[in-house]
């Protein structure tokens, strides 16, 4: 397989990249956009990007250039961040019906707050929503929606297929079932056989390993448009002459695709737009922006209580942290249990030492999932726990407090309580997320009879947290050798 790798870098960078020469006759272009977990730009130690406002500023210009141009969104705009975990997604759906966009494929992220939240998404949306590999539980469509679309431009007859992947990194709430996505993909080519298609372009929301296999196994797909793969820097990656593009996080940039078909050969040219602080903002746009801004900083600029350390999650896939004690602290705390376990991927951003606010608290924990109470057996939690070390699943690696375990190259070799190894047959309660009992991030689904209190009857993670700060006061987390990796030790 021939695969040509170009790196972009988004810091008000423009290249250009082309199969032919460049077309006078009518063209059509794409622009291609996605990962909006946030309405105003995006400012970290990678710079400032993003926005709706740029983004609008972006898509005038390219139609101003050409009038046969489709905005595409690839997925991913209601949870996985503060702003998501607050505002669910719809502040994004008023700014990209403004915009506006023209179709959307989903992301996992999509559903971070149940399937009708997401229905309600689609219904407030101007532009079409599809999937080709979602389905309900009564293997339906998901809210019937079409599992292609077909655009004209310029002549060409431009097919599009939507492939979602790791839904079980989403919420588990049994309404929503993902599909194989080489299967779906099979399925929709065959559909769409008929339409004689001039152009198929999939949108994916998976790997890169597995966008090369899909253009591998299926020579009809000319391009895919996928994840992001970077937040700084956009990706242009060729099997063959047929490119996977994937734009910046947190739309930090834009990509613009121009289409057009010579002698029955696809002619295919790529532009990246980088949306930094170089691209004016459009002023209605900038407008909605600073309101949500505004709005979010006013509710959640109260204090909770002093921190005495930096919180940092870069280590809650692999080791103990302080946040991750912090947190498991204040769900063991509030429901006076044996243990209590978060999965580290579910703890999203850092916290600097000082005063912790309330936006710190809705940071750490965007996804709204609510804490429950089960009761395991010794043996049960030490399968649970055995999972979490599992390669193949790094985001369920646990962060835990009332207990201790150490393992050795993914294997569990003890857990401990009190100094004393846990008894196979005795029942222990542990605070969980309603996520994980449902089988989130490939954890087996907690037997019902199990589950001493529901999601029902459950409370939000982050209201946990907020009252456990202002119960403290001053809050000074440690590492505790909760989790022991002896192959470190040797």
């Amino acid at each position: 397989m021939k695969k040509i790798i170009f790196i972009i870098f988004s810091l008000s960078l423009i290249i250009f990249f082309s199969n032919c020469s460049h077309k006078e006759k009518e063209y059509a272009t794409i622009l291609y956009f996605n990962d909006a977990h946030q309405i105003y730009p995006v400012k970290d130690n990678f710079g400032e990007r993003g926005g709706v406002a740029r983004l609008k500023t972006i898509v005038e210009k390219v139609k101003r250039e050409n009038r046969e141009t489709i905005i595409v969104f690839g997925g991913d705009l209601a949870g996985g961040t503060l702003f998501g975990g607050l505002y669910h997604g719809f502040p994004m759906i008023e700014a990209f019906n403004l915009i506006p966009i023209d179709i959307a494929n989903f992301g996992q992220h999509d559903f971070d707050f149940g399937s009708n939240i997401t229905k309600q998404l689609v219904d407030s949306s101007n532009f079409r929503w599809f999937s080709s590999n979602l389905k309900d539980n009564k293997n339906n469509a998901f809210h019937n929606l079409p599992t292609y679309i077909i655009k004209q431009k310029a002549g060409l007859k431009i097919c599009f297929i939507g492939l979602t992947d790791k839904m079980n990194t989403t919420k588990q709430d049994g309404k929503i079932i993902q599909e194989d996505l080489f299967e779906s993909c099979k399925n929709s080519l065959l559909k769409i056989k008929n339409e004689n298609p001039d152009i198929i372009i999939a949108l994916t929301q998976t790997a890169l390993k597995i966008n090369e296999k899909l253009l591998n196994e299926f020579p009809q797909i000319n391009a895919i448009f996928t994840e992001e793969q970077y937040e700084n820097r956009s990706n242009i990656y060729y099997v063959h002459n047929r490119p996977i593009i994937s734009p910046c996080g947190n739309m930090g940039s834009v990509v613009r695709v121009d289409l057009n078909k010579i002698d029955d050969e696809i002619d295919l040219s790529v532009k990246v737009h980088a949306l930094d602080s170089l691209v004016a903002e459009n002023k209605e746009l900038a407008i909605l922006q600073e309101k949500y801004k505004n709005k979010l900083n006013e509710e959640l600029s109260k204090p909770i209580g002093k921190l005495l350390c930096d919180l940092k999650v870069k280590n809650n896939l692999y080791k103990e942290t302080k946040v991750g004690n912090l947190i498991t602290d204040a769900f063991r705390d509030y429901y006076n249990c044996d243990i209590a376990i978060i999965n580290g991927a579910g703890i999203r951003a850092n916290v600097d030492k000082g005063l912790i606010t309330l936006k710190d608290a809705y940071s750490l924990l965007p996804f709204g999932n609510k804490i429950c109470l089960v009761k395991l057996s010794g043996k049960m939690l030490y399968e649970y726990i055995q999972n979490s070390l599992t390669k193949n699943i790094r985001n369920s690696f646990l962060q835990i407090s009332g207990a201790n375990y150490k393992y050795i190259n993914n294997k569990l070799v003890s857990i401990n309580i009190n100094n004393k190894s846990i008894y196979d047959n005795k029942e222990y309660t542990v605070a969980i997320s309603n996520y994980l009992i449902k089988g989130g991030e490939g954890f087996k689904t907690i037997p019902k009879n199990r589950i001493l209190i529901t999601q029902e009857k459950g409370t939000k993670g982050v209201d946990i947290l907020i009252n456990y700060c202002e119960k403290l006061k001053i809050i000074n987390p440690k590492i505790e050798s909760r989790i022991i990796n002896l192959k470190k030790i040797k």
